[in-house]
């Protein structure tokens, strides 16, 4: 009953500021900037949780996704994984250069978003309110389905 609640306020807080979260959300766009298929992985309140997605940008200039939230985790950070020497490393970063006619792709093993200390377990089948703000294009607000994928759990 609590998490109902809780999410029936994230929710609010989208209403709020005017913006409608998909039931299932595939795209959004802002001006020259599209988010393709946002994803995350089920995870449990207090454990870490990541999102993966793809950004496109049509516009003549690069853009850059510069901060990612929601009032679901206690903190949102851009994260890189790499290896190295067969260590598995998480570094954060500042930003995410999209570049003009281009796209960057979010994906385990990569550049992802990582949902720091859950509020509430993110659970298979849920779309999760999320918004994506970038230096010229402003925010986007969508939903990010939950979804078991494979195996791997890289973040």
């Amino acid at each position: 009953m609590i998490r109902l609640k809780a999410l029936a306020a994230a929710l609010g807080v989208l209403a709020i500021m005017g913006t409608a979260v998909p039931a299932q959300a595939h795209e959004e766009k802002t001006g020259e900037i599209t988010i393709v298929h946002p994803w995350s992985r089920p995870a449990g309140q207090g454990q870490n949780g990541v999102i993966y997605l793809e950004i496109r940008n049509l516009g003549e200039a690069d853009d850059r996704l510069v901060a990612v939230g929601t009032p679901l985790a206690k903190k949102v950070e851009l994260h890189r994984s790499t290896m190295e020497e067969g260590v598995h490393r998480m570094e954060k970063v500042d930003g995410i250069v999209v570049p003009a006619g281009g796209s960057v792709t979010l994906a385990p093993g990569g550049l992802h978003v990582m949902l720091v200390d859950l509020k509430f377990m993110l659970m298979a089948e849920e779309t999760i309110p999320v918004s994506f703000t970038f230096e010229h294009a402003g925010a986007i607000t969508t939903g990010v389905a939950v979804e078991v994928r494979g195996s791997d759990q890289d973040h």
